[in-house]
């Protein structure tokens, strides 16, 4: 269902902590809270809920606050929310108004939003900060002409070296450099090598112990039935 944003200020309660009360209004955070257009993002983003079914979500604000700090301090899912209880201008850039002990939502939770909005949606939030930058002064046209980007995260067809594929390798030379010597072999085991490979690497990952049988009936194998004859 359609999340609606029903946190106001109730009546003055002495033993309830005020966010309003121990801020400092001049803070980066309180600022830009101020200046991020919250109605457009529940426009935006309340498009992809439910209009009468299911169970009322939680504040889109709340969502897209906890996105935004996610990624401007660049903590997981589980340090942003702890941070969040502990943190008052975390509280009040999200909406609340009273400070809040308990966990906004569990990781679950926080981990679907940004399934739920998809690539279009981060593309939204993406102008959403760049245009609250432009209107605040922090970003300026010069800055917008050079792009950094960091290829670091991005998928690369590496393969890291393990033990099985280093003695394959090793094998592979081995045979080679026999066949040259003029040295024959019953069987070289080249054509059976990447599937014994790939079980002895398998074979090692944490399973039980009868799994591991496999591991060491083909790293035994080569030795086993490996016939050498020389010819003088």
């Amino acid at each position: 269902m359609i999340p609606r944003d029903n946190r106001q200020a109730p009546p003055r309660d002495l033993l309830a902590t005020y966010l309003e009360d121990i801020l400092n209004t001049r803070h980066e955070l309180v600022q830009m809270g101020k200046r991020m257009d919250w109605t457009a993002c529940e426009q935006h983003f309340g498009q992809l809920y439910a209009v009468e079914s299911g169970r009322p979500g939680l504040p889109i604000r709340l969502h897209v606050g906890l996105q935004l700090l996610k990624h401007i301090h660049g903590l997981s899912d589980r340090d942003i929310l702890d941070r969040w209880v502990e943190n008052p201008y975390w509280q009040h850039f999200c909406g609340e108004v009273i400070f809040q002990h308990r966990l906004p939502m569990d990781e679950t939770t926080m981990m679907r939003f940004p399934h739920r909005i998809g690539e279009d949606g981060a593309r939204e939030l993406l102008r959403m900060s760049i245009a609250l930058g432009q209107n605040t002064g922090v970003i300026t046209p010069e800055s917008l002409k050079i792009a950094v980007i960091d290829t670091t995260v991005m998928p690369k067809a590496i393969a890291y070296p393990s033990d099985a594929r280093l003695v394959g390798r090793c094998h592979r030379q081995l045979v080679a450099l026999a066949k040259d010597e003029g040295i024959t072999f019953r069987q070289t085991f080249c054509k059976r090598l990447p599937g014994m490979i790939w079980q002895v690497g398998w074979s090692l990952r944490p399973r039980p112990a009868v799994q591991t049988d496999a591991s060491s009936a083909a790293s035994d194998a080569p030795r086993s039935r490996q016939g050498v004859r020389s010819h003088c």
